[in-house]
């Protein structure tokens, strides 16, 4: 684990690296990866879905992310995951909204 201030890397059983961050006063603020569907696994606790099951609730739309994510708090919608430009409840795995713009990763829709 690599620490930088208030920001973390910590290292997956899989060998992939996630950034956490933390305000001052130790709340959790962000936590963000590269490597969605390819090792990178979170589990935030406080009544928020792990990254694998926000992952699960856009499978169940034909949508199979991979690449980048960020769960974030969200001044409208709370605890969120963005995959691509989808934003997915972090309490709930409800798919809030799914934006037109280019992705920010790699996910793809499966045929």
């Amino acid at each position: 684990m690599d620490q930088s201030g208030r920001d973390f890397i910590i290292k997956t059983g899989a060998g992939t690296k996630i950034g956490i961050e933390f305000e001052r006063n130790g709340k959790f603020q962000e936590a963000k990866g590269n490597n969605l569907n390819r090792g990178d696994e979170l589990e935030p606790g406080d009544g928020l879905i792990s990254l694998s099951t926000a992952a699960q609730s856009l499978a169940k739309k034909g949508i199979v992310p991979q690449g980048h994510w960020v769960l974030d708090l969200d001044p409208k919608h709370g605890w969120v995951y963005e995959f691509e430009n989808t934003l997915i409840s972090a309490k709930n795995g409800e798919v809030i909204n799914e934006f037109s713009l280019p992705a920010i990763g790699s996910a793809s829709r499966s045929e």
